[in-house]
């Protein structure tokens, strides 16, 4: 379920506000379970303000709910011959879940009038206050004598990054 709202003060600002509530499930072996992206809420709001005509500013906010994980646990097993491998073994599918996403997006762009249309220049800022968002987890996985070291390492999405860009419409 979808509510979305929109409105816009003056003719210079312009903002869109969104809640989903939602479950995307997969049945496995039997048993029903959150599929990988699964995000039981999210919410997503941005603003535009034009200054003039040559300036707007932009902002955008997303927020979801942690995407489900399996967890893996290491061990060593022993072979025929006595040497022991190191083994994993999942835990239940999708039973575990990442922690909450949430990141800000701005941008600022700058009109230029042409003959032959019209040219943009932006700043944009992608992850505005460094969120560390994850991915998953890498794990390191350690052997001393029977000893079996797992650490797990969180694999990060896109931290704060600046970027500039320029389009041009003829």
């Amino acid at each position: 379920m979808e509510v979305l709202l929109s409105g816009q003060g003056d003719r210079r600002l312009q903002w869109h506000a969104s809640y989903v509530v939602a479950r995307a499930e997969e049945q496995l072996a039997g048993r029903w379970v959150p599929r990988s992206r699964d995000q039981r809420h999210a919410f997503y709001a941005d603003a535009t303000y034009a200054l003039n005509p040559r300036w707007q500013f932009s902002a955008a906010w997303q927020f979801h709910t942690g995407w489900p994980t399996t967890d893996v646990v290491y061990s060593l097993a022993t072979l025929n011959n006595g040497r022991r491998v190191v083994v994993s073994a999942n835990g239940p599918v999708y039973g575990l879940r990442l922690p909450d996403y949430h990141r800000l997006d701005l941008r600022a762009t700058r009109r230029f009038k042409l003959k032959r249309g019209e040219v943009r220049v932006y700043v944009d800022i992608f992850n505005a206050y460094d969120r560390t968002n994850l991915l998953g987890y890498d794990h390191r996985v350690t052997v001393s004598g029977t000893q079996v070291t797992d650490v797990k390492e969180p694999r990060e999405q896109l931290p704060f990054l600046p970027s500039l860009g320029v389009s041009w419409e003829f």
